[in-house]
């Protein structure tokens, strides 16, 4: 009795550990995400700041 208690207590924690691991994996890819569009956005706004970074716009009508 005591050896499948245990045993049950073991399978419970290696699922949780399986969750709190993916958990951890999915908020890492949802933090790089964020990063990357936070630094894109911060990028954008640099070099609309910069005018010798700005590139003209050509418009073309057919």
């Amino acid at each position: 009795k005591f050896a499948e208690e245990q045993a049950r207590k073991q399978a419970e924690s290696i699922q949780e550990r399986g969750h709190y691991i993916s958990s951890k994996e999915e908020l890492a890819q949802n933090g790089n995400r964020w990063m990357t569009e936070e630094a894109m956005v911060a990028f954008r706004r640099y070099i609309e700041s910069e005018d010798d970074l700005k590139v003209p716009m050509f418009v073309v009508n057919l």
